[in-house]
């Protein structure tokens, strides 16, 4: 599987004619197919969302997703690594869970996609290169050293000191806010979204009470564990900001295959039949953005989130990489 397909009969022009790095910085037409397809008509504004790598429109939200589509930028920026080392049959590989901008981490990035690690060493010492995409179509080459070593954290991870070379304005692309707690554990600001009787309920016990339901909402209930679910969105108002969240209001979500890439535009009402095969419906929990009106705020210690699934992509031709499966963040108990 790759990334989710999100569709609508608003598509934004970006997609035709425009670069990303035009949908950064201004508001853009979008377009409505009209009914006989053969013309297109401006349907309002669209604009990007930097911090979770999608177009805002006035209902629907699109993602990007090439990811690493505008390349590395030139200016290296200071920063953390929290990371593990995982085994696959026949390979290992540095897995970055988060990274972190600044010295004192104030901002975090979610990685959306890696590439291969590049070990190089030299008597006593190591050097670790790995790519990494985030927001925006930005590719952000990642690099620190044995010395650079902070501490071990208790969910097995390692914390590193690092260069991050990327864009000037890198910190426009960071997924939230975070920061070093104590003996420099680093913290996310995350968001519980839940209804107003829910949050005042929450906020007098003092306690979040677990969910049965499966990580990533699929319909398959956990029977020896629960989990609290967070997310970076500080904002759920419209049906598509709640596939961000693992949930759709009509309880399915759509994904495409490898080696698959989805068509600019979408028309007609049996658009599904013409790429068959080529994307699988995935039921997940059905709810309505009138059940998520209300956020909690709160500061998260990042070894207290469960790990991120990883799919690893193959292709038939060009080299191999890994997805992270980035649709919400989630503390087990």
């Amino acid at each position: 599987m790759n990334t989710s397909v999100w569709t609508a009969d608003l598509i934004p022009v970006y997609c035709l004619e425009r670069s990303a790095e035009d949908v950064d910085n201004r508001s853009l037409p979008w377009i409505r197919m009209r009914p006989d397809r053969s013309t297109l008509k401006i349907m309002g504004r669209a604009r990007a969302d930097k911090h979770f790598n999608r177009i805002l429109g006035s209902s629907s939200r699109i993602p990007l997703v090439r990811f690493g589509a505008r390349g590395i930028g030139t200016i290296q920026h200071r920063g953390l690594i929290k990371c593990k080392l995982a085994h696959g049959q026949g390979y290992s590989l540095v897995v970055p869970d988060i990274l972190f901008l600044g010295p004192r981490a104030r901002h975090w990035f979610q990685p959306l996609t890696f590439g291969a690690t590049i070990i190089g060493k030299l008597d006593d010492d190591s050097h670790c290169q790995i790519y990494v995409d985030v927001s925006g179509g930005h590719r952000v080459r990642v690099d620190f050293r044995i010395q650079d070593f902070v501490r071990q954290l208790p969910d097995g991870s390692e914390l590193y000191r690092c260069s991050l070379t990327g864009p000037q304005d890198l910190a426009s692309y960071r997924t939230g806010l975070s920061g070093l707690g104590a003996s420099s554990v680093p913290y996310l600001q995350l968001f519980h979204h839940t209804s107003p009787d829910a949050k005042q309920k929450i906020e007098a016990s003092g306690e979040f009470w677990g969910s049965r339901w499966n990580i990533q909402g699929t319909h398959k209930k956990l029977t020896n564990i629960a989990y609290v679910y967070f997310t970076p969105v500080d904002t759920i108002n419209q049906p598509d900001d709640l596939k961000l969240i693992a949930m759709a209001s009509d309880g399915i979500l759509p994904f495409i295959i490898d080696d698959f890439e989805l068509p600019s535009i979408l028309v007609g009402d049996d658009w599904k039949s013409g790429l068959k095969g080529k994307f699988i419906e995935v039921p997940v929990y059905r709810a309505s953005t009138e059940g998520r009106t209300v956020k909690i705020s709160v500061k998260v210690e990042s070894t207290l989130l469960s790990p991120q699934h990883l799919l690893r992509h193959a292709p038939t031709a060009g080299e191999v990489w890994y997805e992270v499966a980035t649709h919400s963040s989630r503390g087990s108990e």
